[in-house]
């Protein structure tokens, strides 16, 4: 499948996501990356340290936008994550705007629900966001939704989980990876709170289809738009550490503790997919056991190798 013949620019491609998507659609179109850090195939971009360069925008047609600070980052350094995760997002659709890219897809978090994250969860729940990472997320999407001459898709991504090309960027700062790793080495998971809390878990592989068909479908979409890209189904963190558990146990004969937290107070919640499954008339089911199992064996692997 060929995705036309403008480039797609990928913010943030030494990340997680970033770099599955950079490698899942440079086998499909001309694609190119940035990076904060010099990287080989990547051009190098660390703003605010960096100007953007327009000319890195000649002949783009779709820009994938998901560089920006993680929560733990931002905590850190919230003055640097408003420049980051903010400002140079705006500076970038302004320069997108002024080089005629047409498409703009900015990768936002479903985290920003905050508050209203509760029972069924549709793209016109008010969000009302509790840390600053996902304030940060929101404060971008209101600034950014409601631009003209230029086609812009806000992305509220779930947690996304699965097995990736490498171990990149932040990836083993995530929930499945960390306490996959944690059992393997320690033989243990220590949870910060009691497993009550429910995640909505999105394939990796689903989501890298979806950013496929969207770019695919893009001409489609009459104004700027929101989706919710989710699982549609939460569950709870200590079904999925038990999962972790039964599964070390059943491949490697290892007996994992699970060490629990203090009581949470979450609700259950449903983040509502209807309106992206019917843009792109996709179906979105997940394995979450067999997500587990795949993730386990690489790591497992990686470890021997490193080791």
């Amino acid at each position: 499948m060929h995705l036309g013949k403008k480039k797609i620019l990928i913010t943030g491609a030494n990340g997680f996501l970033g770099y599955e998507i950079y490698k899942f659609l440079s086998n499909k179109k001309k694609t190119l990356g940035t990076s904060r850090k010099r990287r080989k195939n990547f051009i190098k971009l660390d703003y605010p340290n960096d100007k953007i360069d327009e000319n890195i925008l000649v002949d783009v047609n779709t820009v994938i936008h998901l560089a920006s600070l993680d929560k733990e980052q931002v905590i850190k350094d919230i003055k640097l994550s408003n420049k980051i995760n903010v400002n140079f997002t705006d500076d970038l659709i302004k320069k997108c705007i002024k080089k005629k890219v047409k498409n703009f897809i900015y990768f936002s978090s479903t985290g920003i629900y905050g508050r209203n994250l509760k029972n069924k969860v549709n793209e016109n729940i008010k969000p009302l966001p509790k840390d600053i990472y996902s304030k940060l997320k929101y404060i971008t999407e209101k600034k950014i939704i409601k631009k003209k001459d230029i086609r812009v898709v806000i992305l509220r991504i779930s947690n996304i989980v699965g097995t990736p090309t490498k171990i990149s960027n932040g990836f083993s700062k995530l929930f499945l990876p960390e306490i996959c790793i944690s059992a393997l080495k320690r033989n243990k998971i220590i949870l910060n709170y009691d497993g009550k809390q429910y995640r909505d878990l999105l394939d990796l592989r689903i989501l890298l289809k979806i950013i496929q068909s969207l770019i695919e479908n893009l001409d489609k979409l009459k104004n700027n738009e929101i989706f919710n890209v989710s699982s549609g189904k939460s569950v709870q963190i200590c079904e999925v550490t038990n999962k972790v558990k039964k599964i070390i146990k059943k491949k490697y004969n290892l007996d994992i503790k699970i060490i629990k937290g203090f009581e949470s107070k979450e609700h259950n919640y449903q983040i509502d997919n209807k309106k992206l499954k019917r843009f792109l008339n996709i179906n979105i089911s997940n394995n979450l056991e067999n997500i587990i199992s795949k993730l386990i064996n690489f790591l497992h692997i990686h470890e021997k190798r490193s080791s």
